[in-house]
């Protein structure tokens, strides 16, 4: 009933249709809720975010737990970590797939510990077999919606992020927002509302400055 009600609510319910409107995803925030066993008013409290959370990384962490092989270490983390830096990266790119040698490259090309390490040790083909979806040669997200919730969570974690999302979302020469930044802002925002402010501020003091 509850799943009901959002699927045919409005506002924030409505950008919920999408994922609850999939049984794969729909069942998997149903596993979520009897693991750990959530009451109903717990539920109620989760904003679209946190159904994004636990759809995307629910299946992910449970094939990291059965492995009947001791993992690598932190291999959970860097696991999510590493695809929402990919989202990031594809949102940037403005684009909603990539080849593998496409995804190494960019990976390559970034300065960091957590790249390294996954190169260095992780299997790539059972990672995107876990996570993402392949399209012939290609590979991308279950959803685009998932990718715009990942690319603003990586976004959240960098530093600056209002003067971050500015350089990223603003065409500085006609000085309008990108279309395909829209929906990564609302997620951006929604995950940390403190930041609307500080944001609105830097776009209108780069506006006017």
């Amino acid at each position: 009933e509850f799943f009901l009600k959002k699927i045919n609510g409005g506002d924030d319910s409505s950008r919920l249709l999408s994922l609850l409107k999939i049984p794969r995803y729909l069942t998997e925030i149903c596993k979520v809720i009897n693991n750990n066993k959530y009451r109903l008013k717990d539920i109620e409290e989760w904003k679209r975010s946190d159904f994004f959370e636990k759809a995307i990384y629910f299946k992910l962490q449970n094939d990291i737990k059965k492995k009947k092989k001791k993992g690598l270490p932190n291999e959970l983390e860097i696991s999510q970590r590493m695809l929402e830096k990919l989202a990031l990266i594809m949102e940037i790119k403005r684009t909603n797939r990539v080849s593998k040698d496409e995804f190494i490259s960019m990976l390559d090309d970034i300065n960091s510990n957590i790249n390294t390490s996954f190169l260095a040790s992780f299997d790539i083909d059972l990672f995107t077999n876990r996570t993402l979806k392949k399209t012939d040669s290609y590979i991308e997200f279950h959803n685009t919606e998932f990718q715009e919730y990942l690319a603003a969570k990586e976004i959240l974690r960098l530093r600056s992020s209002e003067q971050v999302l500015y350089e990223l979302i603003v065409d500085s020469d006609l000085g309008h927002i990108y279309s395909n930044w829209y929906d990564v802002l609302r997620f951006v925002v929604e995950m940390y509302p403190a930041l609307l402010l500080p944001i609105a501020n830097f776009l209108v003091n780069k506006r006017d400055g």
